[in-house]
């Protein structure tokens, strides 16, 4: 990535995160449960760490399963929404920390760490990357999402991200591969992936179902392969 005063800063993160821009109407984030959802399937009595866990929605059907999940975020706001959920019986127990993902740190190690929808907002994806690695044990799982900018699509939507600004500042753009090349010198292996996103310029002013529909038959297809955001599987080394 090339330095550019314009990308992000806690300061401006936490703004544009304080208000209702990013989890309102955004197609994405159930798409982002859902195959988080199928990942881990089976994942009982474990301890998972959702590491920038705005509304809490990706992690919130790993507490229903009986996981504990510990939701991290500096978003007072984004908090609210994730504890504004009543949890049904036989949910795992759920801890609301409120505090920067790049200073906070874990009193134990995890058996999952989620990091999605936070590297392109994060003022240093490597310091990123090593709390993600630090929070998760040995031969335990990470996974972690960034738009992929190596694809076309993923390139469109970033150009297009770039000239409409809506958070304010230009966001992290990483490739697939250079991502994986970060997480590697962290001790992170990766194990597989998850492909989705169709949200091309324009789409935006489509209803809201109309937009869910087009991401579920997106992700759920084929078309998947060439999806703007790839979610990375790792697996933690034992040694680094």
């Amino acid at each position: 990535m090339k330095a550019d005063r314009g990308l992000p800063d806690r300061s401006r993160a936490h703004t544009f995160f304080e208000t209702d821009a990013y989890a309102e109407g955004n197609p994405v984030i159930p798409i982002r449960a859902q195959l988080v959802a199928q990942v881990l399937n089976g994942l009982r009595g474990a301890r998972v760490l959702d590491l920038g866990c705005g509304d809490g929605s990706v992690s919130r059907p790993l507490l229903e399963a009986g996981n504990d999940v510990t939701f991290v975020d500096f978003s007072n706001a984004m908090l609210r929404r994730a504890q504004a959920r009543e949890l049904p019986a036989g949910s795992g127990k759920a801890r609301y920390v409120a505090a920067d993902v790049l200073e906070w740190e874990p009193d134990a190690p995890y058996d999952v760490v989620l990091c999605i929808g936070v590297l392109a907002h994060i003022e240093s994806p490597s310091r990123l990357l090593g709390r993600v690695a630090t929070a998760t044990r040995p031969g335990g799982t990470a996974i972690v999402q960034t738009t992929d900018v190596g694809r076309i699509l993923g390139r469109l939507v970033t150009y297009y991200s770039r000239w409409r600004r809506r958070e304010g500042y230009r966001l992290n753009e990483f490739t697939r591969a250079a991502l994986v090349a970060l997480a590697r010198g962290h001790g992170l292996l990766p194990s597989g992936e998850r492909r989705y996103g169709f949200l091309l310029p324009g789409t935006g002013h489509l209803p809201y179902r109309w937009r869910l529909w087009l991401e579920e038959r997106f992700a759920s297809g084929l078309p998947a392969k060439v999806g703007t955001d790839v979610l990375l599987i790792f697996e933690r080394t034992s040694s680094r």
